[in-house]
């Protein structure tokens, strides 16, 4: 897992020689312009995410064939076992 930490300047030296003590954490200075570029990534990424969970949420709330999906799944009947009942054939 890789991690960014925003550490106040004063703290820098007390966190690295922290972290330094673990074998399993590897660490490495990053420019700010690379930091920079690295959080407007995360916060674009974070916000598209966030934009398609709303899209998919209002698709399902506007969905006319909910109520329909609704029975089925209270039935416990999938599709391929609806369309044989409905017009007798199987896909």
């Amino acid at each position: 897992m890789v991690m960014l930490l925003d550490i106040e300047e004063n703290k820098v030296p007390f966190v690295m020689e922290w972290l330094n003590k673990f074998s399993f954490v590897k660490t490495q200075p990053v420019s700010e312009k690379k930091a920079f570029l690295l959080r407007e990534t995360k916060e674009r990424v974070d916000t598209t995410t966030e934009m398609m969970n709303l899209t998919r949420k209002k698709v399902v709330e506007n969905d006319p064939f909910a109520e329909v999906r609704g029975i089925w799944a209270d039935r416990n009947i999938d599709a391929k076992t609806l369309r044989k009942q409905a017009w007798g054939i199987e896909i």
